[in-house]
């Protein structure tokens, strides 16, 4: 067994798992100095490991002579105490060096692990088949391969179906624990291991031990920074080639470039490239990645600092940006976050934009790494590049340490760069930037003209040319949930079931499973605000199965939006539990995510469910100051919220302070305009909310809503005498509770009246012989009868003008003298106001009343 160049620690993440055992063939690959053989020498030490015999075997350059590897197999064998015999009667027999190691591993007796190192030097097609086929001889015999180069072990032998165990850099490579345990070795005190030390050398044991040498010595950083340029050059010197520092430099120069694009360059026969990246490789200056397209090379990421000092001298500052712009119009393809980045460094915006536009959604979902990029770019440059000033905004309004006034500017920006038009034709520009501006009006809720941009957007989508429609596929699907978050956000859920719709049929046809999990979540969280609750339940579930099939757990506005579509379904079935299990999930995203106002109007209604309404204004008094302090909701949704607040004061009875909150909210907001109606219920004045009812039935609402104008309007009209009027409005709310469950929206009209106008109802359909009309109301009235008692409500007699009057300067003064006296009014007065305000508040005392008032809102600063 070899031994190691240098202390060590035990990687235990690197190595192959005992109780499992070994597979018949474990692959080994990394460059030099990442302790290949000392790893597997010390999982092969393991006690579980020692019931197999060990034999290793160092292979030489033998380019096409394979019977050199197979006398070296043939000697380590030899060497063995269990099969030394075999080999020695193979040979007597006058076999070949092959067949002697084949009928000595036919007749191994127990299991044995051979370890071939170094196969770098011996490798071939040839020999990997016949390695292979010499494990199908024996249940006995594993394989363990080393190689300091990948594309060593990418031939047969990566391809085969032999069960095979793959380990590489990532797992040698020392991460901060081990680099700090590594120390230890290094008598250099762990805590004093800098971060940076790890980074700088990317964990590769030999450099790392290099620099930990540098910190025992006591070496500043920046002598340690030298000591790593020192190291990497005297690895360069190690290469033996003359072209190894051109082509290195080159590398350096042109992150992930291409063999095609550097021998080009160089003018030198691929061949002769490909020889010189191999030998770097082997030494670990040089990391391969493969893409679709195939290879490409970059410099070792951790010593990249020490490759700026490599000097072209052939090459001018014009040449070496010819040279980046070409690469990285070719790298586009395979990886347009990298190409971007070397683009924007080398100042050429126009084919940055270009890139940026084929892969805008890399820049949303992954800001931090252009921002530095973007912010270099000069202001006025943006102005001609309005997808770049876009692109710097978004990233901009997610950085809580962004001015406002820099956020201002560059949003007066984007609303100028939106309204440019590219030509005659929609263009790709033209989608992307509107997508930008519609997701900038509403996370900073400037504007309540965000649903008209949503709109206009659907529009432009829907009018792009298919030729620029395939330039941004990877993005449609994006715009389209955009622009159904929108809907959801503003009440319009016609406008977001079609955007997700769209968004889910784009993925599908992309089969971007990613984007379905997106579109599938929004689906749900739109049928579960929309009221269609086992629609939402089905939907859910084919989003579970989208990232089951993606091994995607989706984006945290996908998740957001399950989690909506979990809390709305738990606080419609009461299911307190599950709701809090939910709720607990989300409150560490609740001061960032757009959906936080849907899920707050949610907790009011388990907490009024579960507790009544007081638990209702309980929740709201909590979140309403924590949205407005750290989260800039839609105007919809801020209007929304105090809409529902009016309504839970109007259940209390606190008529007048549900006026004042409604009074002081935009007239034309549905939401506003349907609390006002039901305020007009309660108070008794039903033609007043008839006709606001009536307004609301040709508005774009969701069934939920439709249900609830429909009770109002039903309730209304019964109360009249339009029985028929009545059974008719309640249509919607008699659909809602036959296919699609939920009970908190029956609780939103005093429940006597609701019940007398059913009955009636039922009757009059019973005349008429409509069987199936009767079933679903009576289905209806059972429901709203067994409603829980703190759903149910009740009009409350309402005070008189004189007594709301006497009731505030309750608050204000201590004695009927006092109050008379601000009032101007006789004690005698005042007193029979206090008799009356006891009465209808169900108190029979001045703290009592004051303490009941203010719970029903009565009392309005």
């Amino acid at each position: 067994m070899p031994n190691a160049r240098f202390p060590t620690i035990e990687r235990s993440r690197a190595l192959v798992d005992e109780e499992s055992g070994p597979t018949p063939l474990t692959l080994v690959r990394a460059p030099a100095g990442y302790g290949k053989t000392t790893a597997i020498a010390q999982w092969l030490n393991r006690p579980g490991m020692a019931h197999f015999e060990q034999i290793w075997v160092r292979c030489s350059r033998i380019e096409e002579d394979t019977e050199r590897f197979w006398a070296l197999l043939g000697e380590a064998l030899g060497r063995s105490a269990s099969s030394r015999e075999l080999v020695a009667k193979a040979r007597e027999w006058g076999l070949t060096e092959r067949e002697v190691v084949e009928r000595t591993v036919e007749q191994l007796d127990g299991p044995t692990m051979i370890v071939i190192d170094d196969y770098q030097l011996a490798t071939s097609p040839r020999l990997d088949l016949a390695l292979l086929e010499l494990l199908e001889l024996s249940d006995n015999l594993f394989l363990t391969v080393l190689s300091r180069r990948r594309n060593c072990l990418d031939g047969p032998l990566f391809a085969s179906l032999v069960p095979t165990t793959y380990i590489g850099v990532e797992q040698l490579a020392f991460t901060d624990e081990e680099a700090r345990e590594f120390a230890v070795l290094h008598s250099v005190d762990p805590a004093a291991v800098p971060k940076f030390v790890t980074t700088s050398t990317a964990g590769w044991p030999m450099a790392l031990s290099a620099a930990l040498k540098g910190l025992q010595e006591g070496r500043s950083r920046v002598q340690l920074e030298a000591l790593r340029t020192r190291f990497t050059m005297q690895q360069l010197e190690m290469v033996d080639h003359p072209d190894a520092r051109t082509v290195l430099a080159h590398i350096s120069l042109c992150e992930l470039i291409d063999l095609a694009t550097l021998a080009e360059t160089l003018d030198l026969p691929q061949e002769h490239v490909a020889a010189v990246i191999t030998a770097l490789e082997e030494r670990g200056l040089v990391e391969q990645r493969l893409f679709p397209s195939g290879e490409r090379y970059r410099v070792n990421s951790g010593l990249e600092p020490s490759f700026q000092h490599l000097n072209l001298p052939d090459l001018g500052n014009g040449d070496r940006a010819e040279l980046r712009r070409r690469h990285a119009l070719g790298l586009a393809v395979d990886d347009p976050d990298t190409a971007l980045a070397q683009l924007l460094q080398i100042g050429d915006y126009a084919m940055a934009e270009t890139v940026l536009i084929g892969n805008y959604l890399s820049v949303l979902t992954n800001p931090a790494r252009f921002a530095e990029l973007l912010r270099w770019v000069p202001i006025g440059d943006l102005r001609d590049h309005r997808i770049l000033t876009s692109a710097l905004f978004l990233i901009e309004l997610r950085d809580p340490r962004t001015p406002p006034a820099v956020l201002d500017k560059l949003h007066a920006s984007l609303r100028e760069a939106a309204n440019q038009k590219g030509g005659k034709d929609v263009s790709e520009a033209d989608v992307l930037a509107l997508t930008s501006l519609l997701i900038a009006e509403r996370l900073r809720g400037t504007t309540s003209n965000t649903l008209k941009i949503a709109r206009e957007l659907e529009s432009k989508v829907l009018e792009l040319p298919a030729d620029r429609e395939a330039s941004i596929d990877g993005s449609i699907s994006f715009v389209h949930a955009a622009v159904g978050l929108t809907g959801l956000l503003n009440g319009d859920v016609a406008l977001a079931r079609r955007g997700y719709q769209r968004s889910l049929e784009w993925a599908q046809a992309q089969l971007d499973e990613v984007s379905q999990v997106r579109a599938w979540s929004g689906l749900a969280a739109t049928a579960a605000t929309s009221g269609f609750l086992q629609e939402a339940r089905n939907l859910l579930v084919y989003a579970e199965r989208a990232m089951e099939a993606s091994g995607f757990r989706g984006s945290t506005l996908a998740w957001m939006n399950r989690m909506t579509a979990q809390a709305l379904l738990a606080a419609e079935e009461g299911n307190e539990e599950w709701f809090h299990t939910v709720l607990e999930s989300v409150e560490p995203h609740l001061e960032r995510a757009e959906q936080t106002p849907i899920i707050v109007l949610a907790e009011i209604h388990m907490a009024r469910m579960a507790h009544g309404c007081e638990a209702g204004l309980g929740v709201l008094r909590r979140r309403l100051p924590q949205i407005e302090a750290i989260f800039h909701t839609t105007p919809y949704m801020r209007a929304t919220l105090v809409a529902t607040r009016a309504d839970l004061a109007t259940y209390l009875g606190g008529y007048a302070g549900a006026r004042h909150m409604l009074e002081k909210l935009p007239k034309e907001h549905p939401v506003v305009r349907l609390s006002t109606a039901r305020l007009e219920l309660y108070s008794g004045n039903n033609d007043a909310a008839r006709e606001i009812a009536l307004g609301l039935l040709g508005e774009n609402l969701s069934l939920r809503r439709r249900a609830e104008i429909g009770l109002i309007l039903g309730v209304a009209l019964g109360e009249q005498g339009d029985v028929a009027g009545a059974a008719e409005a309640l249509t919607p709310a008699v659909e809602l509770s036959k296919d699609h469950g939920g009970s908190v929206v029956y609780g939103t009209v005093p429940q006597a009246a609701l019940l007398e106008t059913l009955r009636a109802s039922i009757t009059r359909l019973a005349k008429q012989g409509d069987a199936l009309l009767v079933r679903d109301f009576k289905r209806l009235l059972e429901l709203v009868e067994n409603l829980p008692e703190t759903l149910v409500t009740e009009r409350f007699e309402a005070l008189s003008v004189a007594e709301e009057r006497t009731l505030r300067a309750l608050v204000d003064f201590q004695t009927r003298a006092e109050i008379a006296k601000a009032l101007f009014v006789s004690e005698n007065t005042v007193k029979f106001h206090l008799r009356g305000i006891y009465r209808k508040l169900g108190v029979s005392n001045r703290d009592e009343a004051i303490r009941e008032a203010r719970n029903r809102f009565l009392i309005v600063k």
